[in-house]
């Protein structure tokens, strides 16, 4: 007997309170509930310090992000990260395969097994239609199979919240993901240089100028 999805309602996964930043007219809050995406559009030079802020490598000028409830943390090595970032080419690494990218950084011994993780790398691809090209190299793909790449590998460490930045010299998140089955259970936040790239994936959308 199959167990139905449970959806995540009302609680919070991401939070911006008064962020203060350069390039920002005024002081920006967005929350983010699991289960949701929302879109914040702005230039891309504000969207590259606000990802850097929300993923917890630079500090705001004012204001905080909390993640999950608390204050979001400084990235450290062997520590998985509550926030996981899909750069707009997807981030990949060029000299290693599909398979290594999505696992790249995961390792038997984080409380896996071996089939742990390949049910979960297998779980992911199936989920963003790349069970074809798991033995391909960035090169091999196209731009919209490399973000998907990206998302798959963010998802494999089972953030808090996801952080997707689309940029309109780039595939959109909205024709990558017809379906928002693989977001469940996340909290996804969208920066967008243009309102009409989001608007058929967000559920709400966010003008930062």
């Amino acid at each position: 007997m199959s167990v139905p999805a449970v959806t995540v309602l009302g609680v919070i996964g991401l939070e911006l309170r008064e962020l203060a930043l350069p390039g920002l007219t005024e002081p920006l809050t967005v929350t983010v509930e699991l289960d949701e995406v929302v879109a914040v559009v702005l230039s891309e030079p504000v969207a590259t310090a606000l990802a850097d802020v929300v993923t917890g490598i630079a500090e705001p000028d004012g204001g905080e992000v909390r993640v999950d409830g608390a204050p979001v943390a400084v990235p450290r090595a062997g520590v998985p990260s509550r926030v996981a970032l899909v750069p707009s080419d997807g981030g990949l690494l060029p000299h290693l395969t599909v398979r290594a990218n999505i696992l790249y950084g995961r390792c038997v011994g984080e409380g896996l097994r071996v089939e742990q993780l390949r049910g979960q790398l297998r779980s992911a691809a199936t989920q963003l239609s790349l069970l074809d090209v798991l033995d391909a190299y960035p090169y091999e793909l196209t731009a919209g199979r490399r973000l998907r790449v990206g998302l798959a590998r963010a998802l494999l460490r089972a953030p808090v919240a996801v952080v997707l930045e689309d940029r309109s010299d780039r595939p959109s998140w909205a024709a990558q993901l017809h379906r928002r089955d693989p977001l469940d259970g996340t909290a996804v936040l969208v920066l967008a240089d243009r309102r009409d790239r989001v608007a058929g994936i967000a559920d709400s959308v966010v003008e930062a100028g």
